[in-house]
């Protein structure tokens, strides 16, 4: 890019910024906060946007393991805001790292345990050169027992999957999330 280029880019760069404090002759600042919804049917058919998915999550190993030996993997899959959290019998995955007799990038067909709690994916182990080491993981994942629920945060902040505080648009408030399970490594 030539300097005359360059210049002109920048001064219309420059010229979109502005202070939160308007200046002589200009305008207020727009706010682009939504009216109220003016009826309950108008809610309900805004929360329909909130749709749940149906469609497969992926699952991923990357090389975590619930015990310190490295020999209880564990997978996870994040799930949007308004996906129901849903943990299938097995996971057919591309390896983030070695897992057994697999090489990292293999295809293979893991079997999914149970879902671990917050408690125990905070400490979580990772093989790496063959050594297995502690590893801290810092995620909001789902509570347990949200299997076929969506998750929301409660009146206290913390995520739930029955005590959903409402939008002021009076639909749930939904949030993304992450689950960690023991994979389930076939013979």
């Amino acid at each position: 890019m030539n300097l005359r280029a360059w210049i002109v880019v920048s001064f219309v760069f420059l010229a979109g910024c502005s202070n939160s404090e308007p200046t002589k002759g200009s305008s207020p600042p727009v706010s682009t906060s939504a009216a109220p919804m003016s009826s309950s049917a108008e809610s309900l058919a805004n929360c329909a946007n909130c749709a749940d998915s149906d469609r497969p999550v992926p699952w991923f190993f990357i090389g975590n393991y619930l015990d310190a030996r490295c020999t209880q993997p564990v997978l996870h899959a994040s799930f949007e805001a308004c996906q129901s959290v849903n943990i299938p019998r097995s996971a057919s995955l591309d390896l983030g790292a070695p897992l057994g007799t697999h090489k990292r990038y293999d295809h293979v067909d893991l079997g999914l345990g149970r879902q671990l709690a917050e408690s125990e994916v905070k400490n979580l182990y990772r093989k790496e050169d063959g050594v297995c080491r502690p590893e801290k993981v810092s995620f909001k994942l789902a509570p347990t027992g949200c299997e076929g629920k969506r998750v929301c945060r409660d009146a206290a902040g913390q995520l739930s999957c029955n005590t959903c505080t409402r939008l002021p648009n009076g639909c749930p408030n939904f949030e993304g999330t992450r689950v960690y399970v023991l994979g389930i490594v076939p013979k």
